[in-house]
């Protein structure tokens, strides 16, 4: 697990690309980044699907998006396609199969900021652990609701939801093996009237700020700024992804993979004694 001591973001070169590196680096740190891909959106897409089988939305399964729309690019009511600031999140909370990597590449940076802040959500959940054990608990044992809503003439259409799903998933064995934090795509806290209900939706919130302010800390996070031809590969269960407000046209491209899938191909190049437990 890293914080924002990570030296730099391991990055491969597409010249010496191959599955076992790829697959190592993503692994060990949740982040990769391959250079000297053409800049352009078909190219992107290929590198792709050469790795690891595209997981499809209902966004599709390759996306071109900009703060400016044109009659190529679908727009959805999603921070993403603004340019203001967006907070540390994880993506697709609200689909009960998350989506596993989170692929971008800046075909057209902005003219100022637009960075790219990565959190090791997993370092943050351990913090939370070893500060407040009792929040940890709260928010792994807690079951809530995210939500997808798009607007319409005619008001918000709810286009899909998860339930009872916790911030902080464990395994078994009290491993962490997921997070799933996204403020914006929060339903709201589910009370029934009782007493009880209301004591707990207070201590959830109480515990969601402590990790809030954990994952929002700088010293917990690395700044990169996407350029064209460098690929970002992210980690959707561990690493959460952030972006600076940014002024000017900025346009990008990606596109969720499979973790199951990525995981069937890296096996054979992790360590024997953990091939099963991932």
């Amino acid at each position: 697990m890293w914080d924002g001591r990570l030296a730099e973001i391991p990055s491969i070169h597409h010249g010496d690309l191959t599955q076992e590196n790829f697959s190592k680096n993503l692994f060990k740190y949740g982040v990769v980044v391959i250079n000297g891909i053409e800049s352009t959106a078909e190219a992107t897409e290929t590198l792709c699907k050469q790795l690891i089988p595209v997981h499809d939305t209902f966004f599709g399964q390759f996306w071109t998006f900009s703060n400016e729309a044109n009659e190529n690019e679908p727009v959805y009511e999603d921070t993403a396609y603004g340019n203001e600031e967006i907070g540390p999140h994880t993506d697709g909370t609200y689909f009960n199969q998350t989506p596993g990597i989170q692929v971008f590449h800046c075909l057209k940076p902005a003219k100022n900021g637009g960075e790219t802040i990565l959190v090791d959500s997993f370092h943050c959940a351990s913090i939370l652990k070893e500060s407040d054990p009792e929040s940890f608990e709260v928010l792994a044992s807690t079951k809530i609701e995210h939500h997808y809503l798009e607007g319409t003439p005619s008001g918000s259409v709810l286009n899909t939801v998860s339930h009872e799903k916790p911030v902080i998933e464990l395994d078994s064995y009290r491993n962490i093996t997921q997070i799933r934090y996204n403020p914006y795509d929060r339903a709201p806290y589910r009370c029934l009237g009782k007493e009880e209900d209301a004591r707990e939706a207070i201590r959830f919130y109480k515990a969601y700020e402590k990790f809030s302010r954990i994952c929002h800390d700088p010293s917990n996070s690395v700044q990169i700024s996407l350029q064209p031809g460098s690929v970002i590969f992210i980690d959707n269960f561990r690493v959460l992804h952030s972006r600076a407000e940014f002024q000017g046209h900025r346009q990008m491209c990606g596109c969720y993979l499979s973790r199951d899938n990525f995981y069937a191909k890296a096996r054979p190049f992790l360590p024997e004694e953990i091939r099963r437990y991932v």
